[in-house]
């Protein structure tokens, strides 16, 4: 299969679904609610994108993203404390944890990509499963507010770059450049500053 070109529906369903993930970036940065909003139409986009573009791994990826939106506007909203929904407190973990983080993830993405491979529409299997298993954990050490995140999103949001490249999302890919810059100012001001 080619790379996805950009053109027609497939064009304006990758602008849409960049731009409502670039502005709910910036929306939760404010700290404003209907931020979930945004969030949650651009993953549900871009699940749709990712699949016609045979990024099998990365449609799971984005539906991870869409209950996190969820989990996210129901604790800001108010409406966790109302079910009883906390974000658990939780220590920052060391340099062992990280390790055995990462070599989790590895064989985890290993694994899955191997049963993506036996898909014909998966295209870059192996790449796309480490992208997506990393995500996850990246997004789980954000909910809990773990400064380690930013190390993690550096090295995905800089792969997710090539990968939507090479898919012919230049968009996509573009916007992942700009998550890019975002995640390393982001470990700049966690451990430098």
């Amino acid at each position: 299969m080619s790379p996805t070109s950009a053109r027609g529906p497939t064009r304006a369903l990758e602008i849409t679904a960049v731009v409502l993930s670039l502005l709910y970036t910036y929306a939760y940065a404010q700290g404003w609610l209907w931020a979930w909003y945004a969030g949650m139409s651009g993953s549900v986009l871009f699940a749709i994108l990712t699949y016609r573009s045979g990024l099998l791994a990365e449609v799971g990826t984005h539906f991870f993203y869409l209950l996190s939106a969820v989990y996210g506007w129901v604790l800001q909203s108010g409406k966790g404390i109302e079910w009883g929904l906390t974000v658990p407190e939780w220590g920052s973990p060391g340099v062992p944890f990280h390790i055995a983080m990462i070599v989790l993830c590895a064989l985890l993405g290993g694994v899955l990509g191997r049963q993506l491979a036996r898909n014909p529409r998966a295209q870059t299997p192996y790449f796309d499963a480490q992208t997506t298993v990393f995500s996850i954990l990246a997004t789980v050490l954000m909910i809990h507010f773990d400064r380690s995140n930013w190390v993690y999103w550096i090295a995905i949001d800089a792969a997710s770059t090539v990968l939507y490249g090479r898919r012919g999302l230049r968009l996509s890919a573009a916007m992942y450049g700009v998550y890019t810059a975002m995640a390393l100012y982001g470990a700049w001001t966690a451990y430098v500053r």
